[in-house]
């Protein structure tokens, strides 16, 4: 199954807000290392988000849905 423009830009809208509930959540940490750890997943939604945006705009062929971002 094949992902449509509509999905994708659902996809790409929902790993910007984790990324965006992540940066809140190490906000209010005080421990650094976890802050730390927190603030590197947040950049890892962020760095999935822009592949899915290179994606959307550069690939031509179908993306298969993956079943962990599949709420």
């Amino acid at each position: 199954m094949a992902l449509t423009a509509t999905e994708l830009a659902r996809r790409i809208l929902l790993l910007h807000g984790l990324a965006e509930e992540a940066r809140v959540v190490a906000a209010a940490m005080r421990d650094l290392t976890c802050r730390r750890m927190m603030l590197t997943i947040a950049a890892s939604y962020e760095r999935m988000a822009e592949h899915l945006e290179i994606a959307q705009d550069h690939l031509s062929l179908p993306i298969t849905p993956s079943p962990r971002l599949c709420p």
